[in-house]
Parts: structure tokens; sequence; C-alpha cells
């Protein structure tokens, strides 16, 4: 049950996100078309290179522009990253048994109207999989720590971007 001391601290809390200006990235009024949509639809991702790099790439255009609207590119989104693969279990007998697979990303947002660089951050995800008996089995957990990382940094990316976009 509610005490009058809870009510008053909720009351307040929400009062005061309504006083600062607070709007949520995924509200009513900020659904596929609003204003921020359209902006995040104008950012050209540039091509990033390997295999991981294209999945990133996909990632993010779906992210930052899901309905595949066509528009002119007012930002480009520039992103570069690379991956490392620590062994983190080790076996008596020295195999390994499980693996991290560190992801780093640097990521540069610039306003192309007069190359002004709005956002520029390092993002580190990690991933992990368990080393199985079966080497089809490894393999397939190594290339779905792969798919998850990419997807973890790509929405993280698509955060930042937005929260650049929505404060410039």
């Amino acid at each position: 049950m509610w005490s009058p001391l809870k009510s008053l601290c909720a009351l307040t809390l929400l009062l005061s996100l309504a006083g600062c200006g607070f709007t949520p990235v995924y509200g009513k009024n900020n659904g596929l078309n609003s204003a921020g949509a359209k902006k995040l639809a104008q950012v050209r991702v540039e091509p990033i290179i390997e295999r991981e790099g294209q999945i990133l790439r996909n990632t993010l255009l779906d992210k930052l522009n899901p309905t595949g609207t066509s528009a002119p590119a007012a930002y480009v989104l520039q992103v570069s990253f690379s991956t490392e693969l620590v062994p983190i279990a080790i076996q008596i007998d020295r195999s390994v048994s499980r693996y991290t697979r560190n992801l780093y990303a640097s990521m540069q947002l610039v306003r192309l109207s007069d190359n002004k660089v709005l956002l520029e951050n390092n993002i580190r995800r990690t991933a992990s999989y368990n080393v199985s008996k079966s080497d089809f089995a490894t393999y397939a957990a190594s290339q779905d720590t792969v798919q998850r990382g990419m997807q973890e940094l790509a929405a993280d990316i698509a955060l930042r971007v937005a929260d650049a976009l929505a404060r410039e």
C-alpha cells in the first residue's frame, strides 16, 4: 500500500521530469513520423570494413532508418571497429573452455553542411561463448557472439546519434 510519503515522492519525481524538458526516445510523439526520425533518416552510414563491419553497418541502417525512407544525407556517420578474442577459462590441460570477444568501436557524426563534428565516441562491448566438444557448435557460438555484439554496438551507437541530433 502506498503511504502518503511515497505518493508525494512519486509526484515530485514526475513533476521534476516534466519541468526539465525530459522527452522519452520511444514515446507516442517520437514515432517513425516524428522530426527526430526524419533527422535519423538523413544520417549516411559510411561503409565499414570486413564482414563484421557489414553486419554492424546493416544493423545501424535498420536502427537509424527502420522504414528505409529515402532522404538526402545531412549527416555522415563514420565507424571503425576492432575485435579482440580473449581466453577466459583455461582448463588444467591448458585447453580453453570459454572465450570473451571484446568489440571496440570508434564513431564520429559529422554535419555535412559545415563539416562540424557533432559527436565523437569510443564504445566497448563484450560478448562471451563456451567452447564445445563439437567444432561446429563452437563455431556457431562464436558467430552468434559476433552477431550479438554487433547488434549491441549498433543499438548503442544509434542511441548516441539520436541523442546528439536531438540536442542540435
